[in-house]
């Protein structure tokens, strides 16, 4: 559960789950995916799937804006599962690629043109901005996740739209809201109309949006 190790004062957060799964999900409802009995029939090979969307999951946190339009701060999980080509290929190339610092948490860890670092560990590939997320990433692998997003307080409801779908997002308007409702303040001295509009929508109160993309007996479903 990606979400019980991100950061709870994630801003957006984004994660993909089990994608040949669902995807195969999918083909076998349109007729498109060859059965155990459809030797020789046309059709999409279950095999196929499994060896190039055999990706367990993955895991995109946004912690950090910068109002001037810099680069974000983050971190990305990701969990490779059966697809251990691309664990290799990354094992691979991030020596190539990558200088090699010292370690966090024991695990092998590179600098990618001083913009990231990026760890590996036996199951799951961390790639952040910052050491100290992946540490804290790290520090949640098997812990209690009490201070990460899937335990926000307030975020609750939002929270309990995830389930096994196939993609799940949220937006987290509270670490954020500062900066915006400062923002739309000076908007507003020089627009009466945005004034107006801003006041109706009531900005304060707006605390999330989420969504997910879900597979299941009767096709594919959104919600947000």
């Amino acid at each position: 559960d990606m979400a019980t190790l991100v950061p709870e004062d994630t801003i957006f957060y984004l994660e993909l789950n089990e994608p040949g799964g669902q995807l195969g999900k999918l083909l076998d409802q349109f007729g498109l995916l060859q059965g155990d009995s459809a030797a020789g029939t046309m059709g999409i090979s279950p095999h196929l799937l499994a060896g190039t969307l055999g990706l367990r999951g993955a895991a995109v946190a946004v912690t950090r804006v910068d109002p001037t339009g810099g680069m974000p701060g983050g971190v990305v999980i990701l969990h490779p599962g059966d697809m251990q080509a691309v664990r290799g290929l990354i094992e691979t190339a991030l020596p190539a690629g990558g200088e090699p610092v010292d370690a966090i948490d024991g695990h092998p860890t590179y600098s990618v043109e001083g913009m990231a670092f990026v760890t590996m560990t036996d199951r799951l590939i961390l790639a952040s901005t910052e050491r100290g997320l992946i540490s804290d990433v790290l520090g949640r692998v098997g812990g209690d996740g009490s201070d990460s997003l899937a335990a926000h307080p307030d975020l609750a409801q939002t929270m309990a739209l995830r389930g096994d779908d196939l993609a799940f997002f949220c937006f987290n308007a509270e670490p954020v809201m500062p900066l915006a409702q400062t923002l739309l303040g000076a908007i507003a001295q020089q627009e009466p109309q945005a004034a107006m509009a801003m006041g109706l929508m009531d900005i304060e109160s707006f605390q999330a949006v989420a969504g997910r993309l879900g597979v299941d007996d009767d096709g594919m479903s959104i919600d947000m």
